[in-house]
């Protein structure tokens, strides 16, 4: 190891010497004040020993060149505190169950027979149920067959109107393939990211529960 005067010098390539050399150097006065204020931090020390090599001229510094320049650094402001790790977003909720099976009940209808469509509801309970469910929305919306309409009754009005975004969603839902109701809805292949996703569920989970999809 070598030494400028009685003082340990930074060398170009040995990580240990210059190990204890920065730690020699937190000793000193002007060390303790950056150890008080936050800032000994890796990249503040090579930030002081480039502006120390820079005005001693050579690659080998000692602790007093090292002081001069920290001071400098810090009266000025220029040494900065660590960065805090960005806390990462929350992992967006996954699919649940219903929301998965109900996605692929529709779309297995609109991709098979009525006769298919019959005979898996015969042996699928869940199926069956969706199946129902639909037949009761569309008979809702457009009473035929024995259904009797009476033209003197009021039409209540106590049902809560549906969001305009719902509706919309709604119906671009029944014109969206089977792969892109899928990408949509999940928050690692939404394009737009997780929050898209999230919002596509809403959405559709809005649309379950008003009955329109």
């Amino acid at each position: 190891m070598e030494y400028y005067g009685e003082i340990l010098n930074w060398e170009l390539e040995d990580a240990a010497n210059n190990d204890r050399f920065a730690a020699a150097f937190f000793e000193t006065p002007v060390g303790q004040e950056i150890k008080k204020a936050g800032l000994k931090t890796t990249a503040n020390v090579y930030e002081i020993v480039a502006l120390a090599q820079e005005r001693a001229g050579r690659v080998e510094i000692t602790i007093p060149e090292a002081e001069d320049a920290a001071k400098e650094l810090f009266l000025n402001w220029e040494l900065q505190p660590k960065r805090k790790k960005v806390e990462e977003a929350p992992a967006p909720k996954p699919l649940s169950s219903s929301q998965l099976a109900w996605s692929e009940y529709r779309i297995f209808s609109e991709s098979h027979t009525s006769a298919e469509c019959k005979a898996r509801a015969r042996v699928d309970a869940g199926y069956a149920t969706f199946v129902r469910k639909n037949y009761e929305r569309q008979f809702a919306a457009s009473p035929v067959g024995d259904a009797v309409v009476n033209l003197n009754e009021k039409t209540p009005t106590t049902k809560k109107a549906v969001a305009t975004d719902v509706v919309a969603y709604a119906a671009r839902y029944r014109t969206m393939s089977a792969d892109a109701v899928r990408k949509e809805l999940s928050p690692g292949m939404n394009p737009q990211g997780p929050a898209a996703a999230a919002e596509a569920n809403r959405l559709f989970e809005a649309s379950c529960a008003a009955g329109l999809i």
